[in-house]
């Protein structure tokens, strides 16, 4: 032991800090475990721990870090998601409950055949075994770039699809165990907990900041805008302020606290960041000086009890906004602002990325609000107590102000679109290099170097993107919004142009879920023009919630409803318009005014590079019939492949090499009318089954990629044939184009 302790005090010893490196040995191997399900036989597990062992005063220091990394694959790998497998009857053990603002119980139950998510509108408790019969259902990934994927995030959680607990169901058995008791007994004080504060004006705002219950997503969405929504999901900052009222208390000890703390963590959820909050709290303080190691170790330790919270965005957002926090501690100024900054500092790349939203001013918001916080907490807590009429209008007010607050920063907040994890890293560097040199100020000579050096790396990365963006193919997407059409042909530099908006329902709305995050996503940071092809509601839904939106064409059927539909938005009748980068959009039939509103959709023909793209919005048999027959690339199937808007002169006529069907509800696209193009154009991609595709334009060839598990996927690449006039005409023009390519 001696000798095995000799051998680690170096790395004890390490200048980057023991913890920390654990940590990053711990995270990295369980990536690793996680992603490509690698685990290492236990058997060449134990032999490498043997020998480092024996060797341990001559073996160098990284043997140890790499024994700890492969401890951590086989943390990682014992996450695997479990292959759904369907069956009539599930026997289900419940483990977790969470209770979401429609009073829908979202339960993780265990099975045979996996973990899943079961939706239930009667009170489940942890530790019953239900025996029901329902269909598992497997969540179909996101088809859409930017789109929130939600079978990623189940899957991050070692969950294998969701069910809905129906009519047919019965409680096999309840275990009387203290675990469960004590899970139903939460439950009890939430709900008295609840309905109390539900008597204020503020009431559920109060509920959510103290008992973790979820929000109105109106007043979720404006503490989104304005940089605040930490405030009222429950984390290690109301765990901070539970602790400190805590050991307010007269007469109580610390073991009250730590009884305390532990409680309150699972009565508001047990989220990662309020496990952290507590075992920072309790353990990590005791072994660790600098607030860098007990993050670290606080960290670690919660990897290696439940590995699949490291791909929690809750655990992300603790851990950076903590390591930020960290960072700043030995400087020496204002504790508050020292806190704010170090924590916005830290969080802003990762928002950015994830939300592509953007408001300094909820820096200055944080530093007024967070006492704030702490007094309606406290005050709060007594009121539960003791529900005294005074306290109560105190309340009011205090919840008043903090809306008032927030109303006035989310007015501050805009959307950057096209930030990525490269940019976010790039921004950390910077951060760490400028302002972290061995936990002090660096003095002034050294920190106005520092700031040259940061200057020019950001005039260099902003050449390069500009120089990339020069460069940058002009791409059409065919996205997949519900049953509607939506296109977008994204030029370099962020600007596009788009062809219908895709659908809305009463329930869902298309643009704020998938449209929107779909520009973002791509970049795109101005829609030159809107081109509607008729009024139907799957076409023109998302206009109203769209981000950006200059100006808006429509043919002959939407003309007449201009003042009714579209007051806020410039309406200009469609006429052939020539873009930058050699695109040029034709309108080849206008529609009428009166009649079918699928036979009278506009009708455009996009040319990118000499190569063509036509537009048949909802059109049928009759109104196909009366359009000219133009020899095209590529088509955008007409009305999502329903049977009667399949014309076989008129798409043999068209001579297409790619056909793409959008959107379609049940039945569409029609069997029948994918093998008539399959028939004739060879090449055809689904929306609906294949995701989102893109087409990118280089002079001679076209690449055809659908979106699959997160990125697009090379599906077709089609090259231009020379010979002909067409393309010997174009080749010429593209000479003077070159230098974009």
């Amino acid at each position: 032991m001696k000798k095995l302790s000799k051998s680690l005090n170096p790395i004890l010893q390490s200048n980057y800090g023991f913890w920390p490196l654990v940590f990053v040995c711990i995270t990295l191997g369980i990536v690793l475990g996680k992603v490509f399900a690698v685990a290492i036989p236990s058997f060449l597990f134990l032999i490498l721990a043997f020998v480092c062992y024996y060797y341990a005063a001559t073996l160098p220091s990284f043997c140890y870090w790499l024994l700890l990394f492969f401890t951590a694959t086989m943390l990682g790998a014992n996450y695997q998601t479990i292959p759904l497998e369907i069956k009539k009857e599930y026997s289900l053990y419940v483990e977790e409950i969470k209770i979401d603002a429609n009073l829908i119980y979202k339960a993780v139950v265990l099975s045979e055949f996996g973990r899943f998510r079961l939706s239930s509108d009667i009170p489940l408790y942890p530790g019953e075994i239900l025996k029901v019969r329902t269909n598992a259902r497997e969540v179909n990934p996101a088809k859409n770039p930017g789109e929130f994927c939600y079978a990623t995030y189940l899957k991050n959680q070692g969950i294998s699809g969701t069910m809905t607990l129906n009519s047919d169901w019965q409680i096999i058995a309840r275990k009387k165990s203290l675990k469960s008791r004590f899970w139903e007994l939460l439950y009890k004080i939430r709900e008295k907990g609840k309905e109390r504060l539900l008597d204020l004006e503020q009431g559920e705002l109060y509920s959510a900041l103290l008992l973790g219950t979820p929000l109105d997503e109106e007043i979720a969405e404006i503490a989104r805008e304005a940089g605040t929504s930490h405030f009222l999901v429950v984390s290690g900052l109301h765990v901070g302020y539970m602790a400190i009222l805590a050991t307010k208390i007269p007469f109580l000890g610390p073991y009250f606290t730590i009884i305390l703390l532990f409680f309150y963590a699972c009565l508001v959820g047990s989220t990662p960041s309020v496990w952290r909050a507590v075992f920072s709290y309790l353990l990590a303080k005791r072994y660790a000086s600098r607030m860098i190691d007990r993050l670290a170790l606080t960290l670690t330790i919660l990897l290696v009890l439940n590995p699949k919270w490291l791909f929690s965005p809750s655990f992300q957002y603790s851990a950076l906004a903590t390591l930020g926090i960290a960072l700043l501690e030995p400087w020496d100024f204002w504790a508050p602002l020292k806190v704010s900054l170090g924590a916005f500092m830290m969080v802003l790349p990762y928002s950015l990325w994830q939300n592509k939203r953007m408001n300094f001013l909820s820096l200055v918001g944080n530093l007024f609000l967070g006492p704030l916080v702490g007094i309606m907490m406290g005050l709060s807590l007594v009121y539960l107590v003791c529900p005294l009429s005074y306290l109560g209008v105190a309340l009011d007010f205090l919840g008043s102000l903090f809306m008032l607050t927030n109303n006035y920063l989310s007015r501050f907040s805009f959307f950057v679109s096209g930030f990525n994890w490269l940019q976010a890293v790039i921004f950390w560097a910077l951060w760490l290099y400028l302002w972290h040199e061995e936990r002090i100020l660096p003095n002034k000579r050294l920190f106005l170097k520092r700031v040259v050096v940061v200057i020019l790396v950001l005039l260099v990365f902003l050449f390069s993107y500009y120089t990339m963006e020069s460069v940058r193919p002009v791409e059409l997407y065919f996205l997949q919004i519900l049953d509607g059409d939506a296109s977008i042909l994204r030029l370099p530099y962020g600007d596009s142009i788009m062809i219908d908006t895709g659908s809305k329902t009463d329930t869902y709305s298309g643009a704020k879920n998938i449209l929107n995050p779909a520009l973002l996503y791509l970049g795109i940071k101005n829609v030159d023009t809107v081109y509607l092809s008729h009024r139907h509601q799957d076409h023109t839904g998302g206009l109203d919630e769209m981000l950006y939106c200059d100006k808006i064409k429509v043919g002959y059927e939407i003309w007449p409803l201009r003042d009714s539909l579209f007051k806020k938005y410039n309406i200009q009748l469609a006429e052939d318009e020539r873009y930058p980068f050699g695109v040029q959009v034709r309108i080849i039939d206008m529609g009428k005014e009166y009649g079918d509103p699928n036979d009278n959709s506009l009708v455009q023909l996009v040319e990118v590079l000499g190569w063509r793209v036509l537009f048949t919005g909802d059109r049928e048999k009759e109104g196909l019939e009366n359009l000219p027959t133009i020899p095209v690339d590529r088509v955008k199937v007409p009305h999502h492949g329903a049977p009667n808007s399949f014309v076989e002169d008129w798409v043999k006529g068209t001579k297409a090499s790619l056909a793409v069907f959008m959107g379609g509800k049940s039945g569409r696209p029609h069997l029948d009318v994918v093998e008539g193009w399959q028939k004739y154009a060879g090449k055809v991609c689904v929306t609906k089954d294949e995701g989102a595709v893109r087409i990118r334009f280089y002079p001679k060839k076209i690449e055809i990629a659908t979106w699959q598990n997160g990125r697009f996927k090379t599906k077709y690449v089609i090259k231009r044939e020379l010979g002909g006039v067409r393309e010997i005409r174009w080749l010429k023009k593209l000479k003077k184009l070159s230098f974009f390519f």
